[in-house]
């Protein structure tokens, strides 16, 4: 919101607006960025802790995949949102990669829940 909040009358206070603004859009992909490298994490978690779990809290794993798959599709979507403003190519390219890796994330948590579910089916 500083960034926004800058003169931008001059091409000079125009210059140093919109990069103040690339820096900003920046930094902001970088937390939820952080949640989906830990949400795969705890996927990955999850899948080792499946075959191996006390049968009686499995549940619980299925909890935790469920969990790290919502946190890293509503980060997917927080650092889409500031893609478009990010004109750095390099940057750009590893946002949009961590935004694509949350269907692997997303797609692994659903097994380890229909493997549990399947577990549990009477």
């Amino acid at each position: 919101m500083d960034a926004y909040a800058l003169p931008h009358s001059t091409d000079d206070e125009k210059g140093a607006r919109t990069t103040a603004m690339a820096a900003a859009l920046r930094e902001a992909c970088a937390p939820p960025v952080a949640v989906i490298e830990t949400a795969a994490e705890v996927v990955s978690l999850a899948e080792r802790i499946l075959p191996i779990g006390n049968r009686s809290v499995i549940t619980d794993v299925v909890a935790a995949a469920e969990a790290a798959r919502a946190a890293a599709t509503t980060a997917r979507v927080n650092v889409e949102v500031n893609l478009g403003g990010i004109k750095d190519n390099g940057a750009r390219a590893e946002f949009s990669a961590s935004a694509r890796s949350v269907d692997l994330i997303v797609e692994r948590a659903e097994k380890v829940t229909a493997a549990v579910r399947e577990e549990l089916a009477v």
